[in-house]
């Protein structure tokens, strides 16, 4: 796991602004819908946080995550395009699967922060990442939402 994992954030937890909207928004979904899925996902809710998202697909049968959106913002931050990838064949993504898993088996969201870019050919960059789960009809995580900030070494 990265250096700083904060298991199940509160919003006092977050200093970012645009991560701390993004968690805002996911609460009010699970307020509205007790453990919210995927169809209560709307792309206006998130409108101004689709170009930093990426949303994968978790298939229970096969553990297996897959890479259905990768805004814009995540591939310009990481020099690469994973829409329509499976996680598990991207090189040297062992620590993304391990948080994932996490997610999956706690089913709450999780704040890393100070996380190396291991997997990329940008990998001098940093990034903080919040993650929030979506549930299938048994209350099982099948979609996980990550809402990414990246930073340089000379930004720090």
């Amino acid at each position: 796991m990265s250096e700083d994992f904060i298991e199940d954030p509160k919003i006092g937890d977050i200093e970012s602004p645009a991560l701390r909207d993004f968690f805002s928004i996911w609460q009010t979904l699970c307020e509205e819908h007790g453990s919210p899925a995927r169809a209560d996902f709307s792309l206006t809710l998130f409108a101004e946080h689709l170009p930093h998202m990426a949303i994968n697909e978790y298939d229970r049968d096969t553990g297996r995550f897959f890479v259905r959106l990768f805004g814009s913002g995540y591939v310009n931050g990481t020099g690469a395009d994973l829409t329509n990838k499976f996680v598990d064949e991207i090189p040297n993504t062992e620590g993304l699967l391990a948080r994932y898993a996490w997610l999956v088996e706690n089913k709450r969201p999780y704040l890393s922060r100070g996380n190396k870019l291991d997997w990329s050919s940008k990998n001098y960059r940093n990034y903080n990442v919040l993650a929030c789960p979506l549930f299938d009809d048994l209350g099982d995580v099948a979609t996980l939402m990550f809402r990414i900030e990246f930073s340089d070494p000379a930004d720090l």
